[in-house]
């Protein structure tokens, strides 16, 4: 019964903290609307330290971290140099789950959000973002911007391991037909 109001506490605690954490998260966005470079590089500084803490392993909320930086790009309000450094932090944390959103900017008509979009979508690895890819180059009537994504399904069949597994496989073929 005494660990009780113990615990009760910290929880208070804990959430406060997030919540900072979320409100430190917002006030980073303001500042990319500052005039000056020095300002830009610092809030660019800020922006991708909140994200790498915020989404480190084993940190106890990533997935809501995820989330915000998600609902950040999608939101009116935030600047779009924001936005262009949100995404570019997404091709270093994100996974499957922000697949949806980077869709969504892929049929988009902003041209600089799309193209941070195929940027993400061509490192997330997995079937989700090469469908993602290939479904954007089937719909995309901007011949320049399909060369592009071209391009990165093209890098995508380089990294996949049947591509590297295939030419090892004749390697060690060749290899085993001269031993013999």
């Amino acid at each position: 019964m005494k660990l009780f109001p113990f615990v009760l506490t910290l929880a208070i605690v804990t959430c406060r903290a997030i919540a900072l954490d979320t409100a430190a998260f917002d006030a980073i966005h303001a500042k990319f609307s500052g005039t000056t470079p020095e300002k830009q590089h610092q809030a660019r500084v800020e922006l991708n330290r909140w994200i790498d803490q915020a989404t480190a392993p084993g940190s106890p909320d990533a997935a809501a971290a995820l989330k915000a930086v998600v609902a950040s790009i999608e939101s009116a309000t935030v600047p779009i140099e924001a936005k262009k450094y949100l995404l570019r932090a997404l091709a270093r944390v994100g996974g499957p789950e922000i697949v949806p959103s980077m869709r969504c900017l892929l049929a988009g008509n902003d041209a600089l959000l799309r193209e941070e979009a195929r940027q993400v979508l061509a490192v997330i690895p997995g079937d989700e973002s090469r469908r993602a890819l290939e479904e954007a180059h089937t719909e995309c009537t901007d011949e320049s911007f399909r060369s592009l994504l071209s391009a990165a399904l093209d890098a995508r069949a380089h990294r996949e391991p049947t591509a590297v597994a295939t030419p090892a496989a004749a390697l060690l073929a060749v290899l085993a037909d001269r031993g013999s």
